[in-house]
């Protein structure tokens, strides 16, 4: 995670090192600082009072019990802040019932560093001067600080998008991860399942069934009545009548509010476009699926402005020269007056990153065909 330019590789290796310890004392050590000290008041607190209720036997989704505990950590929210991700993420929070809320905020903010620095080596091993945009990525950074698990969904879809044609069942397996939040790849899975098809190859589905029927034994394991309670918190959450700050929520609200079925026909036009992008084309996962991520994700019809961060593998399959750097650092300015000015992280004008980095994207890739990234040999193709 450094800063330099995208060109003369040599040159930007040897820099890596001097702007990576750089980057370290500006960027991560006031963002750990912030993390572990507001931890009381970011997504990862539900994270840490749902494990630590299962380590004691509790219902993890417990309303009441949740609520009492973020007032007695000095929450002012007029509502518990449940952890909303399925019985699958139980196994990723539950070793941070053993320890105190900073104690658990610290080592959860570095297990999450570390998951964003092996994504950015994954998405970026064939083109190494695009590491540094990662630094200034402010979705991933927005991560990061509320100690959300789109990290952990980010690990896994640059994990998929490295190794997909050399460890094809592995990045299954992995990739079986995102279930914690699958809603974000509501795009991905489909046309996913049909390349496996057209291809005749079962062993990225293989890997993913593996991976989700591990998920699922090892919640059961941890609390066998994880589902029911689950679902039980989710009808009292009434989703469907909150907003959140995405291009989905922002079309329903302002055209049909009363239906919350609207919310989701953003990802069935956009699936609908993938589909036809999809067959029209040589697919590669490595080049193609990163926009079709970051595309998923921002047609999402339920997201924050820190699983924008699933767009950081299209942003680094670009390769900038000089005036694409000098629009990226525009908007990296731009991003961060927006997460610095608003009020709350429901604030519409967060729904805005997700089109800010979209469009960088369209624009950077204009201005770089004629200096193309190197792009692994296509191996997709209809049976």
């Amino acid at each position: 995670m450094i800063l330099a330019m995208d060109i003369e590789p040599g040159r930007s290796r040897r820099n890596s090192t001097i702007t990576g310890v750089l980057c370290a004392i500006i960027v991560v050590v006031p963002l750990a600082y912030l993390s572990v000290h507001l931890a009381t008041q970011f997504d990862f607190l539900p994270y840490w009072i749902s494990a630590r209720l299962l380590a004691e036997g509790h219902n993890p989704y417990d309303r009441a019990a949740i609520f009492h505990i973020e007032k007695a950590l000095g929450n002012r929210e007029v509502a518990p802040f449940i952890m909303r991700n399925p019985p699958w993420a139980l196994p990723l929070v539950a070793p941070l019932g053993g320890f105190s809320v900073h104690w658990a905020a610290l080592l959860w903010f570095l297990w999450m560093l570390l998951l964003a620095m092996l994504s950015v080596w994954f998405l970026t091993r064939d083109h190494s001067a695009a590491r540094p945009r990662a630094a200034l990525f402010a979705p991933l950074l927005i991560s990061l600080l509320l100690g959300q698990l789109a990290t952990v969904v980010l690990f896994v879809s640059a994990f998929f998008l490295a190794f997909w044609r050399k460890r094809p069942f592995v990045a299954g397996v992995v990739l079986s991860v995102a279930a914690i939040k699958a809603h974000l790849l509501v795009l991905f899975w489909p046309v996913l399942l049909l390349d496996c098809y057209r291809r005749r190859d079962w062993r990225i589905p293989a890997g993913l069934l593996i991976g989700v029927a591990a998920l699922t034994g090892l919640a059961f394991l941890l609390d066998p009545h994880g589902w029911a309670q689950y679902r039980h918190a989710m009808v009292q959450e009434s989703l469907t009548f909150q907003y959140l700050p995405n291009v989905s929520a922002d079309i329903r609200f302002l055209l049909l509010r009363r239906h919350p079925w609207f919310q989701c026909v953003p990802s069935v036009l956009g699936l609908g476009a993938a589909l036809w992008f999809y067959m029209r084309r040589c697919w590669n996962w490595t080049e193609d699926g990163a926009i079709l991520l970051a595309v998923s994700t921002l047609l999402s019809p339920y997201s924050w402005a820190c699983d924008m961060a699933l767009i950081l593998p299209a942003v680094l399959r670009v390769q900038a020269g000089r005036r694409a750097q000098d629009l990226y650092f525009l908007c990296c300015l731009v991003s961060f007056l927006m997460a610095l000015l608003v009020d709350s992280w429901a604030s519409p004008w967060l729904s805005l990153l997700g089109p800010l980095w979209i469009g960088w994207y369209v624009v950077a890739r204009r201005l770089s065909r004629r200096n193309p990234l190197p792009t692994p040999p296509a191996q997709s193709q209809p049976a």
